[in-house]
């Protein structure tokens, strides 16, 4: 929770600036809508992975990585393009 917590604020605290630089984006194996494309790859960049990214589906959830060793996965609500939790190894 605390981990949560604290990407969250990480989250809140990115430059706008940052928030319109394009993304690297290698593969996209998912069939999410652009824009929460968008949302799960910046909020993995800011939580350590690197691009060029790679994004697929689970069931459940989203994983994001790239060329660092971090790797996101996403809990999704529902099964939905709403984020529950995440986790970066």
């Amino acid at each position: 929770m605390k981990f949560i917590l604290t990407a969250t604020l990480l989250l809140l605290s990115l430059p706008a600036a940052a928030a319109e630089k394009p993304l690297k984006i290698a593969e996209n194996h998912t069939d999410f809508s652009a824009r929460f494309i968008d949302s799960i790859a910046r909020t993995s960049m800011a939580l350590g992975v690197k691009e060029p990214l790679i994004i697929r589906s689970e069931t459940g959830a989203a994983v994001v990585g790239g060329s660092s060793k971090v790797v996101c996965r996403l809990k999704l609500l529902d099964n939905r393009e709403k984020i529950g939790g995440i986790a970066c190894k």
